[in-house]
């Protein structure tokens, strides 16, 4: 036989409800209200934020805490002709002007319709092109 009909459900630091319930009946809520749970109440109230290569400022952080990092990996491209770098946190590599042979270009600024390059041997050349360009066994149609 039981003494009594109901019970009574406690609340501890950080929580809000309880009070006394029946027995078959109906039960307290218990509630974790907004920062009803602070970092000293949790078995790791932080993290620590280690740093590779490239980047700095790392170190324990509190859980609602700020760290700053830093870059310390590439800060700036640069380039020689020819190429061109933007500027800015995400820059741009292209090619500019006249790409030398030694480069892999070829070494021109321009062509002209209807010729083609080809290496003499010293120099890359732009020449018009016929029957008298290519090799005997070539052949066009007459058309």
């Amino acid at each position: 036989m039981l003494t009594n009909s109901t019970f009574t459900v406690p609340v501890g630091a950080g929580l809000s409800g309880g009070g006394t319930g029946i027995l078959g009946g109906s039960s307290p809520a218990i509630y974790i209200g907004a920062g009803g749970v602070t970092n000293a109440m949790l078995a790791s109230p932080g993290l620590t934020i280690n740093t590779g290569a490239g980047l700095s400022g790392g170190g324990p952080l509190q859980l609602g805490g700020t760290l700053s990092l830093a870059n310390t990996g590439v800060l700036s491209v640069t380039a020689s002709s020819p190429l061109s770098v933007s500027t800015g946190q995400n820059p741009n590599v292209s090619l500019t002007g006249v790409i030398p042979i030694a480069n892999g270009g070829t070494n021109a600024s321009s062509y002209t319709a209807n010729q083609f390059l080809w290496y003499n041997g010293t120099s890359l050349i732009a020449s018009g092109y016929g029957a008298s360009s290519l090799h005997p066994w070539v052949t066009f149609p007459v058309i």
